[in-house]
């Protein structure tokens, strides 16, 4: 369950989703159970449901707040925050949530994603153009987390016996 609480302690279910993740600021939250990817407000009243083709896994909001970064099945998506449009990012992702690089302009935001043994990272939209790869690791140990640090300038890649530290190109 998505359960929301408010500052007095007061909670709010939002419905019985396996995933989900808050907007920059909290205005919303994108959730997913089965093929379905669903935002809403906090308090529950739901912006729209987009039908995948596959189950939904890891919906992630980038720092913008415009755009959400889903798996369906072993493929990577990005669609629009408003519903307004949707594209296949990569196929055969890893099942890891992907990570999105903070503190990007609007129109140069940033992902990294596992595929396989590899870390790619990628500029989602560049000046509303195709996705521009910006680099990529050679193959080491398969991750099970990614984060940036807060500035964006290092990527943490977390397996199972390893945590590596690289650069925001990999």
């Amino acid at each position: 369950w998505v359960t929301v609480f408010e500052d007095d302690g007061a909670r709010r279910r939002l419905g019985g989703f396996d995933d989900a993740s808050w907007s920059p600021g909290g205005l919303f939250v994108v959730a997913a159970k089965g093929r379905r990817l669903t935002t809403l407000e906090p308090d529950g009243d739901e912006r729209w449901t987009r039908v995948a083709r596959a189950r939904v896994a890891t919906p992630r909001w980038s720092p913008d707040g415009f755009r959400i970064a889903y798996r369906s099945g072993r493929d990577l998506y990005v669609a629009i925050g408003d519903n307004s449009d949707n594209w296949l990012l990569d196929r055969e992702v890893a099942p890891i949530a992907p990570a999105w690089r903070p503190g990007q302009p609007d129109n140069r935001q940033v992902l990294a994603y596992a595929r396989g043994r590899r870390i790619h990272i990628t500029q989602v939209d560049p000046a509303g153009g195709p996705p521009r790869a910006l680099g990529r690791t050679p193959p080491g140990p398969t991750p099970r987390e990614l984060w940036w640090s807060a500035d964006g300038r290092r990527l943490v890649a977390v397996a199972q016996r390893s945590i590596r530290t690289l650069d925001s190109r990999g």
